[in-house]
């Protein structure tokens, strides 16, 4: 699945790419704090992580402004 772009993870149980479950895994084991829930260390870091998200989503679809990039939970 390397050579693949798998938008559709969250509607989905089975089978993520080794990559999402590495990286959630990752998330839940050094973070596990919701973005923009805080002023604290790992909630920088979640904030970091949904901001990296956004530009990176920004740059693949063309939005100049990641602001603009909206996540939302049970939309894919």
């Amino acid at each position: 699945m390397e050579d693949e772009l798998y938008l559709d993870w969250a509607a989905t149980s089975y089978k993520k790419p080794k990559q999402v479950a590495e990286g959630v895994m990752r998330y839940f084991e050094s973070i596990g704090v919701s973005s923009g829930r805080g002023a604290y260390k790992r909630a920088f870091a979640a904030d970091s992580i949904v901001h990296e998200c956004r530009k990176e989503a920004a740059a693949l679809f063309g939005v100049g402004d990641p602001a603009r990039i909206v996540l939302t939970s049970g939309a894919t």
